[in-house]
């Protein structure tokens, strides 16, 4: 992999899709995630549309760094605060209660591969 301007310009707009198209399935299609008995639709759906609305604005924030990288390197730390912050209760989340979709197992795995490209973005702007 050779790390450009251009490889991470790239990257930084597939986490911004990463994160805007994820929301816009989980919004809209929730059905898909919440098909266990146990673990129905939230209702209300405060915390999971909240959830999804941060997601949301940093999916945006993404795309604010690969329009000027340099620009807004702290978004891209908040990036790394808020994926592993993610991966970390998510993760332990899934071992702890069975009946959370599995699907999110692929979000987390996601998430944390932009934790670490987050990071060499970092130390390559450097």
């Amino acid at each position: 992999m050779i790390l450009t301007d251009s490889f991470f310009k790239r990257m930084f707009l597939i986490a911004s899709l990463w994160n805007l198209l994820g929301c816009g399935f989980l919004f809209f299609l929730p059905g898909v995630v919440f098909v266990s008995p146990s673990m129905a639709k939230p209702v209300p759906p405060l915390f999971y549309q909240s959830w999804l609305a941060l997601a949301f604005v940093f999916g945006a924030g993404y795309y604010f760094v690969y329009k000027d990288m340099y620009a807004n390197k702290n978004i891209v730390i908040l990036g790394i605060m808020g994926k592993t912050f993610f991966a970390i209760i998510f993760s332990v989340n899934m071992l702890l209660y069975a009946d959370i979709p599995k699907i999110f197992w692929g979000a987390v795995g996601g998430d944390a591969v932009f934790v670490i490209l987050f990071l060499m973005f970092l130390a390559y702007a450097e």
